[in-house]
């Protein structure tokens, strides 16, 4: 028994090492980051604009375009423990991701259309 002590002592203090881990992480709440949703739906729309479309279409396009943007933040904010809000909801200290998160939307978007072909 004596001689299984060190090692069920350092079995313990890992395990607890992992439980205190665990629970430190789960608790913390999520950090609020900044995306222009405005902006990147202008942005989409003014691109849908140059493209012809009849207005039936165009509304359809932006109306999936929407869609598929929220889902994929949702997924984003989730997976990163994150708070997204819009610039006019922050005075100030939460840092601007939209640069990042309109990149990780265009590879998800091409992801998601190279699957379904």
């Amino acid at each position: 028994m004596k001689k299984h002590l060190p090692l069920m002592t350092a079995l313990l203090s890992i395990g607890l090492a992992v439980i205190t881990t665990a629970a430190l992480t789960l608790t913390r709440p999520p950090q609020t980051v900044v995306f222009d949703i405005k902006g990147t739906l202008d942005a989409y729309q003014d691109n849908l604009l140059q493209a012809n479309l009849t207005d039936d279409e165009h509304r359809k396009q932006l109306a999936r375009f929407d869609k598929e943007l929220r889902l994929i933040l949702d997924d984003y904010a989730k997976a990163h423990h994150l708070t997204i809000v819009v610039p006019a909801a922050v005075i100030s200290g939460a840092p601007d991701m939209t640069t990042e998160l309109q990149h990780h939307v265009i590879k998800q978007m091409k992801r998601h259309k190279q699957q379904s072909e």
